[in-house]
């Protein structure tokens, strides 16, 4: 089978209050640099060749997904298809700012997306 995409992004959600330390942690940990993207994301920089952490501020532990990964596509509609056809689930497509996403379940209901460039 062909891959659809490839992990470029692991994404950690910060509860209220917390983003600023959360950021902090993860820049030490990994020692790389912290650069305020667009709102509510701050990415802890890539060395080349890695996968970007990025730390996306949410509104309530409730719209917490905890840690997600996500992976960027070329065809949107295509990469959902192969997901579907594996045994995954679409839960909500998304446009903003430009980007267009889509949020997924893995058949055991974990999240995940699928992003464009």
């Amino acid at each position: 089978m062909d891959k659809v995409g490839e992990i470029r992004f692991i994404i950690v959600d910060a509860n209220p209050g917390n983003k600023e330390k959360t950021v902090e942690f993860y820049s030490a940990l990994l020692g790389r640099r912290a650069v305020e993207t667009s709102p509510p994301y701050t990415d802890i920089g890539p060395k080349q060749g890695d996968i970007t952490v990025s730390v996306q501020q949410v509104k309530d532990e409730e719209n917490s997904a905890g840690i997600h990964f996500d992976i960027v596509v070329d065809d949107l509609d295509f990469a959902i298809k192969q997901a579907r056809e594996l045994g995954g689930e679409l839960v909500e497509l998304k446009r903003e700012k430009g980007y267009e996403w889509a949020v997924m379940h893995d058949p055991s209901g974990n999240i995940f997306c699928f992003v464009t460039e």
